[in-house]
């Protein structure tokens, strides 16, 4: 979409004195979500960003024809979300996060991970219907995994894996609030440090296997398969991590056995 920006201090203007309030707060919170969701289409689905790429404030503005006021916001916004970095100078870029950050980040998800777990089980706040959602999501996984390669492939299972995260963490029920916020909020890291995984490892088959065992688990109140999995996980990332820096790219290494069976055995 081209032409001319759209004045938003007119539209606000207009907004303070037609109704007061609410509705320019709500103008300005609708502006900074397209944005934010503009942005993020880039990197996940369009691939048209990738890390360490540069944003355009320019190419935003023309190209949702918005003034870059909104845009300086929406950026200030992805930043504190860990999906695009500041540089001095230099203007603002997609985060591209180091082999250390990302072991880091994910260190930190397998922890809360398994705390949360392991309250859910201690207090028995679940039960096997509870788990029937995030079976259903997780079979729409593994025909993403299998499906042919398309643009947005590795968009749909991103938001699927993390659609899977978010029914899992919810069989706390009451329990471990700030463990789920915490959860949350680092879900925007988790996303961007999957990128690379998913597209040079076919991480999505791993993922996918992992899942189904780790529903086993709990399905059995297993604490110690589930903690075994969460870890092996952990170094299954670490390894690929590592292997993607050297000799290892666009290759699919097998899967460590990671049944439930073999835990107990």
């Amino acid at each position: 979409m081209y032409g001319r920006p759209v004045d938003h201090t007119l539209i606000l203007s207009h907004s303070i004195r037609g109704n007061r309030g609410g509705t320019v707060q709500k103008i300005f919170d609708d502006l900074k979500e397209t944005i934010i969701s503009y942005v993020r289409k880039q990197i996940f689905e369009d691939r048209t960003l990738s890390p360490g790429s540069r944003l355009n404030e320019r190419e935003i503005a023309r190209d949702l024809n918005i003034s870059r006021a909104p845009i300086r916001e929406a950026f200030k916004e992805l930043e504190a979300q860990g999906f695009i970095v500041s540089i001095k100078y230099k203007g603002w870029f997609v985060a591209d996060l180091s082999e250390e950050e990302i072991i880091e980040i994910n260190t930190i998800r397998t922890l809360l991970e398994h705390s949360l777990f392991e309250t859910a089980i201690r207090c028995n706040s679940f039960c096997e219907a509870d788990l029937l959602s995030a079976v259903q999501l997780n079979d729409e996984l593994g025909e993403i995994a299998k499906g042919e390669d398309s643009a947005n492939k590795v968009y749909r299972f991103l938001e699927k894996e993390m659609e899977f995260h978010v029914q899992l963490h919810a069989l706390a029920k009451e329990h471990c609030l700030w463990t789920r916020r915490l959860l949350v909020n680092l879900s925007y890291q988790i996303r961007l440090s999957f990128i690379g995984w998913l597209y040079k490892y076919g991480y999505m088959q791993h993922s996918f296997e992992i899942h189904n065992a780790m529903l086993e688990c709990l399905e059995a109140k297993d604490l110690e398969g589930l903690q075994h999995l969460l870890f092996l996980r952990l170094d299954r990332q670490r390894s690929l991590e590592k292997e993607g820096k050297s000799t290892y790219p666009g290759s699919r290494k097998p899967i460590p056995p990671a049944l439930p069976r073999e835990v107990k055995a």
